[in-house]
């Protein structure tokens, strides 16, 4: 579905914003369409599965702006094991984990009789 929102509302070259990443399936349709992506994840952990994703699509090796360093020498300077990205929510903060129903819903409605 978001590639053919991308490819309906940008041209090659362009710029796309995703402002709640997730999985980078946005990023990853915009790299295939040759578009520039950007965008936003609140978890470490779901950064972690888009630039794999993203590493495995393109073959280019993700680098961090600010020292310059690889993916890969980040991760492990991080502590962080290389298959930990396989199940992200595992990793998530625990302040952004929750069970059952979303709680922006606010509460349940009474069934009427």
């Amino acid at each position: 579905m978001p590639e053919f929102f991308i490819k309906a509302f940008s041209d090659a070259g362009d710029l796309v914003f995703d402002p709640f990443m997730g999985s980078g399936t946005t990023m990853a349709a915009a790299a295939l369409l040759d578009r520039t992506a950007y965008g936003c994840e609140i978890s470490p952990a779901y950064c972690d599965v888009i630039l794999r994703r993203v590493m495995n699509l393109t073959g280019e090796t993700p680098i961090l702006a600010a020292t310059g360093e690889s993916f890969a020498a980040v991760a492990e300077s991080r502590g962080v094991p290389a298959d930990q990205a396989v199940n992200p929510k595992e990793s998530d903060a625990r302040r952004i984990q929750h069970n059952g129903p979303n709680p922006h819903y606010g509460p349940k409605r009474k069934a009427q009789a």
